[in-house]
């Protein structure tokens, strides 16, 4: 077991070396990269945020009268 820890530090400093070169071998397209990632996260946490307030006001509903809930509530 001792001598798997090394190995496996080894692979994974490898892996960074190749992630590193990888980065630098089309240095034009970073910049697009990033801006693509930027972008994708806004409207991900956009529409996580809408969804989050539609089921939170869905659950308010349910909960302020739970004999008689609102149609419509997926459980």
């Amino acid at each position: 077991m001792a001598g798997e820890v090394p190995s496996f530090f080894f692979r994974e400093e490898k892996l960074q070396q190749e992630i590193e070169q990888e980065k630098h071998a089309y240095p034009e397209l970073n910049l697009q990269i990033r801006t693509l990632i930027q972008e994708r996260d806004v409207m991900k946490s956009i529409y996580r945020d809408t969804d989050n307030q539609k089921k939170g006001h869905q659950q308010d509903e349910y909960m302020q009268d739970p004999v008689n809930p609102p149609t419509g509530i997926d459980e």
